[in-house]
């Protein structure tokens, strides 16, 4: 049975990982945090819910489509090299609203 709502934290290694790709590879916004959780999908297949926040005001202003898009391959890559294959589902969300996301605390 899926675990959908059932968010776990992941290790330390796997927090490390993600953050270095999100700063290698997403520039054109201001990221604040990252948000990740190890989970499953509908289908019960692993995956990782990761949200990029950044800040709106800060004067970079919205992220870069084309940053968006390829951060995936580049956090797959990254989580590859440590072995794990969980896939990553990225949501970008700005700082300002990232509190109204029904998140369950892990």
């Amino acid at each position: 049975m899926p675990i959908e709502d059932k968010h776990m934290k992941v290790s330390a290694e796997i927090e490390a990982a993600i953050a270095a790709a999100v700063k290698e590879n997403f520039t054109s916004a201001s990221v604040v945090g990252l948000n990740i959780r190890a989970g499953e999908d509908h289908d019960g297949d692993k995956v990782l819910r990761i949200h990029v926040i950044f800040d709106d005001g800060r004067g970079k202003g919205w992220p870069d489509p084309r940053e968006t898009v390829s951060l995936t391959g580049h956090i797959r890559s990254n989580l590859a090299k440590l072995d794990f294959h969980d896939f990553p589902l990225v949501s970008f969300v700005s700082k300002r609203d990232f509190p109204k996301l029904k998140l369950e605390a892990a």
